[in-house]
C-alpha cells in the first residue's frame, strides 16, 4: 500500500505554525519556538518559492559581502551572520486607490525569507537551517469589532527578531505610514 508523506520542508513548516497539533510520541517544540501562520490569501503550495541555484550562490555572496562590512559607529563589532529577505510590493488594482487604501499599506507586500547565514567555529559562512526557508511570511490584519481597533502583524518583522512587529489604529482611521510599530 502507497502512504503518501508531506515532505520534510513542509512537516517542519507545519510544525511552526498555530494550528499545529503534535501526533502521538511526536515531541513538543521548544518553549519559545517561533510560531508563525500561513499566509490566509496565497494557496499553501504558493507560498514555498525555493531559488534557483545561480539565485542561491547569489545570496551566498551577498552574505559574504554584508559580514564583510565594518558597522559605522563601531567598527570593532563582530558580525555573527546575516538573514536575508526578498521582499515583493503587489501594485494593487485601481480600486483600492480609489477606496483610498494607501499604495504602501503592509498587505501590499509580500516577504519572503531567503536564508540566515552564520559563521561557523572555523570561520565558514554557512546556510543556517530554518522551518521558515524559502516560505512567505506573511502580513496579516485582524480587526476587533469590540474595541474598533485593527492589528496588522509583519510577521516578516518578528522573524528577523525584531520586538516591534504590529500596528494599531482605529477603525475610523485610514492607515498611513507614520503609524508606529510597537510591541504586541
Amino acid at each position: 500500500m502507497l502512504k503518501v508523506v508531506p515532505a520534510r520542508f513542509l512537516e517542519e513548516r507545519l510544525r511552526h505554525a498555530p494550528d499545529w497539533q503534535p501526533k502521538v510520541g511526536e515531541p513538543l517544540l521548544p518553549k519559545g519556538s517561533l510560531i508563525i501562520p500561513f499566509h490566509p490569501w496565497i494557496p499553501r503550495d504558493q507560498q514555498y518559492v525555493v531559488p534557483s541555484y545561480e539565485v542561491k550562490n547569489l545570496l551566498e555572496s551577498f552574505a559574504h559581502h554584508v559580514t564583510r562590512m565594518l558597522h559605522p559607529k563601531h567598527p570593532d563589532y563582530k558580525i555573527l551572520g546575516v538573514k536575508i529577505y526578498s521582499v515583493v510590493h503587489n501594485i494593487p488594482t485601481s480600486g483600492p486607490y480609489l477606496s483610498g487604501v494607501h499604495p504602501a499599506d503592509p498587505e501590499f507586500f509580500r516577504p519572503t525569507f531567503m536564508g540566515e547565514y552564520r559563521f561557523t567555529d572555523k570561520g565558514d559562512l554557512l546556510l543556517f537551517p530554518d522551518p521558515f526557508l524559502y516560505w512567505v511570511l506573511p502580513i496579516t490584519r485582524e480587526y476587533f469589532f469590540d474595541t474598533k481597533t485593527v492589528l496588522i502583524g509583519d510577521y516578516c518583522r518578528k522573524h528577523a527578531g525584531d520586538p516591534r512587529w504590529v500596528q494599531r489604529y482605529r477603525f475610523e482611521d485610514k492607515w498611513t505610514p507614520s503609524i508606529e510599530w510597537i510591541e504586541p
